[in-house]
C-alpha cells in the first residue's frame, strides 16, 4: 500500500470499516502478500524504499539502516512485522510482551488523529510472538517491550521478566522496561529490580531501555540519576497520556510537548529514540534537531500512510546537507549518465528516421526481397494495406521517441545525480526492449535493421551498466508535510502508475497477438480482407505485418515500464523536470498513435478507446501533480 494507493483508496476504504476490520484487513493481506512467491520483492520494487547507507545511525553499538523504527502499537499479534521491515525501517518495536496474553482494543479518533488503547499492555503473549518468530527472517533489529501480569508485585514482575528474558533473547536485539507509575509507592524496589534486569541483560549482551512518557512526572534530575545509576544504555519517549476514554497515543501537541520535555535534558549523552505522534517529516525533523537518536511512527503509519518512513529519511537527510552545507555525497561523479544519453539520442534517431519511413517509402527494400512482394504488388492487392503498416510503424516511430525523451530527462536529471532508482529504471526497461529481438522466434520475421541497431546499441547499453552501476547518492526530498499539494499529487501519481501500468500491460497484448493472430478484428473490418487472402498472395507477408506489431508492442513494453517505474520511485516535491518528462515524453507516442488512424481513416472508436483512456489519465496525472512538482525549491 504505498501513499499513492493508501491515501486515495485504501484509506477512505478503511476509514469506512470497524478499527479492528480496518486493522485485522490491512496487516492480514500485507502479511498474505509478503509471504507469496516474489511477494517480498513486489513490496520492495513497489516503494524502493531500502534505506540508502547514508541514512545509518548507531544506537547503543548497534548500526541502524535508518534512524526511523517502527512501533507495533496497533499489531497486537505481531502479524505486519515482516512487512513493516521493508517499510524503510531502522527497526522494528515489537511493543510490550507478557507472558500471558492480554486483551484490549485500539481506537482510532479520525478526526484529532490520535489512537485510544484500553489496556497500552495488550498482547497475544509471548508463545504467540515465538511462534511468529520461528518463520520470521528480519534483517532488522528488534526491540520489545517487557511486561507482566496485572497487579503483579515487585518480585512477580521480576520474575516473570527474566523468563521472558531467556524465551526472547536469542531473536531480539533491544529490551525495553516500561517505567511505573509516578506514584508507585515501591519505587526503591523497582530501582532494585531494575538493576537485576540490567545485569541479566548484560549477561545476554543485549542493551536494556528504558521507556516512560513524557507525561509522566518524573523530573529530568531524577531520571538523569537513574539512568547513570542502573546504567540503562537508552530511553524510550513516548506520548502516552491517561485521559477518561483509555490511553492516548498521539495527542496534536504532543510532538511540540516532547521537543520541549528534550531540550531540557541535561545529559545529552544519553540515546533517545522519540515515539511520538509523528505524521509528517517535519515533526521527526523537529525531534530530531531537539535530540533526539531516532525516532519511532505508530499512529503516522496509519493516517499518512506506509510511504512516511521514506519521506522522513529523504527529508532529513536534506535537511542534514543543508545545515552541513555540505554536497549529497562525496561520491565521484561518473560518466554514465553520458551512456544512459547515448541510448536515448540512438533511440530518437531511430524514432525519427521510422517516423520518416512510415509516411515513404513504408516498405524497405530488404522487406521487398524477402517476402518476394514489391510495394506496388501489395497496393494492387489491397490499397489499404500499405496505409494499415504505416499507421503500425509510425505508432512505432512515435512510441520509440516517446522513450527516447524519457531517458534523456532520466539521464541528465537523475542518473547524473547518480540516483539508484534512476539507474535501475534505464536498465530494466531497456533489458525488456533488447528482449523484443527475439521476438522473431514467434512470428517468424528477422529484421535486418532491428538487428543492427540492437547490435549498435547494446554495447552501449553495457558501458551504461559497468559505469553507472558502481556508486548512488541517497534521494532527497524537500517534502516536509501532508499539505494540500501533496496529498492532490497522489491522485496524479496514481493516475500515472495505472497510465504506466496500463502501457506494459497493452505492450504484453500487442506483443501477444504479433506473434499468434497477428490482426484483431478491427483490423480486418478495415482493410475488407481476410488473412488467408495475404497468405495465399505470399506466405511471408503476414510475418512482415507482424513483426510491425510485435515490434511495437515490445517498444511499448519499454515505455510503459519506464512511466510506470518513474511514477512509483521518481515522484519528488519540488522535481518540476518530472512534470515536464511525463508532458513531453508522451506527446510523440500520443500524437502518432492517435493521429495516424484519422489520416488513414482508421476510426474505430472501440480500437482508439485504449489510447484516448490513456490520454485521459496523463492529462489527469499531469493537472493533479503540477502544483506539487512545481514547487519552489526551499531551504530545510
Amino acid at each position: 500500500m504505498p501513499d499513492w494507493s493508501y491515501q486515495t483508496i485504501f484509506r477512505p476504504l478503511f476509514f469506512q470499516m470497524s478499527d479492528d476490520r480496518a486493522k485485522r484487513f490491512a496487516l492480514s493481506s500485507m502479511n498474505r502478500l509478503y509471504h507469496l512467491p516474489f511477494g517480498k520483492k513486489l513490496i520492495e520494487w513497489m516503494g524502493h524504499m531500502a534505506p540508502h547507507p547514508a541514512y545509518q545511525t548507531k544506537l547503543c553499538d548497534h548500526t541502524f539502516a535508518s534512524s526511523i523504527g517502527i512501533s507495533s502499537v496497533v499489531d497486537h499479534e505481531w502479524l505486519g512485522v515482516e512487512p513493516f521491515s521493508l517499510f524503510g525501517a531502522g527497526f522494528i518495536d515489537l511493543g510490550i510482551v507478557t507472558l500471558q496474553a492480554r486483551a484490549g482494543e485500539v481506537r482510532s479518533d479520525r478526526a484529532l488523529k490520535r489512537l485510544t488503547v484500553n489496556d497500552p499492555w495488550a498482547n497475544a503473549g509471548v508463545e504467540v510472538l515465538l511462534a511468529r518468530q520461528k518463520d520470521w527472517r528480519l534483517q532488522t533489529p528488534v526491540m520489545v517491550g517487557l511486561g507482566h501480569a496485572k497487579d503483579a508485585d515487585i518480585k512477580a514482575a521480576t520474575t516473570e521478566r527474566l523468563h521472558l528474558m531467556e524465551m526472547l533473547h536469542e531473536k531480539v536485539d533491544f529490551f525495553v522496561v516500561p517505567m511505573p507509575e509516578a506514584d508507585d509507592s515501591a519505587y526503591e524496589k523497582w530501582k532494585q529490580h531494575l538493576k537485576q534486569l540490567r545485569e541479566r541483560c548484560s549477561q545476554l549482551g543485549k542493551p536494556l531501555l528504558l521507556s516512560l512518557s513524557i507525561y509522566d512526572q518524573l523530573n529530568h534530575s531524577d531520571l538523569e540519576s537513574l539512568c547513570k545509576e542502573i546504567q540503562v544504555e537508552g530511553i524510550v519517549l513516548n506520548d502516552l497520556k491517561r485521559e477518561a476514554e483509555g490511553f492516548v497515543f498521539g495527542d496534536a501537541d504532543s510532538v511540540s510537548d516532547m521537543v520541549e520535555w528534550i531540550e531540557q535534558l541535561h545529559n545529552r549523552d544519553i540515546p533517545l529514540i522519540a515515539s511520538s505522534s509523528i505524521h509528517e517529516p517535519n515533526h521527526a525533523q523537529k525531534l530530531m534537531n531537539a535530540g533526539a537518536t531516532c525516532v519511532q511512527l505508530d499512529s503516522g503509519l496509519i493516517f499518512s500512510g506506509p510511504g512516511l518512513p521514506k519521506r522522513i529519511s529523504e527529508y532529513t537527510w536534506q535537511s542534514q546537507q543543508k545545515k552541513e552545507q555540505t554536497t549529497p555525497t562525496t561520491k565521484p561523479v561518473t560518466m554514465g549518465w553520458i551512456f544512459a544519453l547515448l541510448l536515448a539520442l540512438s533511440l530518437i534517431g531511430i524514432g525519427l528516421t521510422a517516423w520518416y519511413v512510415s509516411f515513404e517509402p513504408v516498405i524497405f527494400p530488404y522487406d521487398e526481397a524477402i517476402t518476394g512482394v514489391s510495394k506496388e504488388e501489395l497496393m494492387q492487392l489491397n490499397d489499404r494495406l500499405i496505409p494499415f503498416m504505416g499507421h503500425d510503424r509510425i505508432t512505432l516511430a512515435g512510441t520509440t521517441l516517446s522513450l527516447g525523451i524519457i531517458y534523456i530527462f532520466v539521464a541528465v536529471f537523475a542518473i547524473r545525480k547518480q540516483f539508484h532508482w534512476a539507474y535501475m529504471l534505464i536498465y530494466v526497461s531497456s533489458v525488456f526492449g533488447f528482449m523484443s529481438l527475439f521476438y522473431f522466434l514467434g512470428h517468424g520475421y528477422l529484421d535486418p535493421l532491428h538487428l543492427f541497431l540492437a547490435v549498435f546499441m547494446f554495447p552501449i547499453f553495457l558501458l551504461y551498466i559497468q559505469v553507472a552501476g558502481k556508486h548512488f547518492r541517497a534521494t532527497t526530498s524537500m517534502n516536509k508535510g501532508n499539505t494540500a499539494k501533496w496529498k492532490l499529487a497522489l491522485w496524479g501519481q496514481l493516475s500515472f502508475v495505472i497510465l504506466g501500468a496500463a502501457l506494459l500491460l497493452g505492450g504484453v497484448v500487442i506483443s501477444f497477438i504479433g506473434m499468434t493472430e497477428v490482426f484483431v478484428p478491427e483490423d480486418l473490418k478495415f482493410l475488407q480482407l481476410q488473412p488467408e487472402e495475404l497468405e495465399q498472395t505470399d506466405p511471408d507477408i503476414i510475418p512482415l505485418i507482424a513483426h510491425d506489431r510485435a515490434g511495437f508492442g515490445g517498444t511499448l513494453i519499454a515505455v510503459g515500464l519506464a512511466v510506470l517505474l518513474l511514477a512509483l520511485w521518481g515522484f519528488r516535491e519540488g522535481e518540476a523536470w518530472l512534470w515536464w518528462t511525463f508532458c513531453l515524453g508522451a506527446l510523440p507516442a500520443f500524437i502518432s498513435g492517435i493521429g495516424i488512424h484519422f489520416y488513414i481513416g482508421y476510426v474505430d472508436w472501440v480500437h482508439l478507446a485504449p489510447p484516448f483512456i490513456a490520454v485521459g489519465l496523463y492529462v489527469v496525472g499531469l493537472i493533479c501533480s503540477f502544483a506539487y512538482l512545481h514547487a519552489p525549491k526551499r531551504v530545510a
